[in-house]
């Protein structure tokens, strides 16, 4: 069953007023909306990073220095940024777990 779900019960089952409903329905809705703008913040980070990452791979002391490191952190790095994209936009209310991320 969902939070919402177990809310609405409450109210017609727990005999909770309607102001109390509102006021508990109004803070579930402000942590939703919160954690919906934390994990766009959290993307937009990753991407952040990424483009860092890259930018600072296409330098001459990387090249020569770092030139032996192979490519799987970079593409780790970038499947990550694509998985983390993804969960965000899928606009989902829980959080993500390690299989997820």
């Amino acid at each position: 069953m969902f939070f919402d779900e177990d809310m609405t019960d409450l109210k017609f089952i727990g005999g909770e007023s309607d102001a109390a409903y509102a006021d508990r329905l109004k803070d579930w809705q402000n942590a939703v909306n919160m954690c919906k703008k934390e994990k766009q913040i959290f993307a937009q980070t990753i991407g952040k990073a990424k483009s860092t990452m890259l930018k600072v791979a296409r330098t001459d002391v990387v090249r020569k220095e770092l030139g032996e490191i192979n490519d799987e952190l970079a593409s780790k790095a970038a499947q990550y940024g694509e998985m983390v994209t993804k969960f965000v936009k899928s606009n989902v209310d829980s959080t993500p777990n390690d299989v997820e991320l």
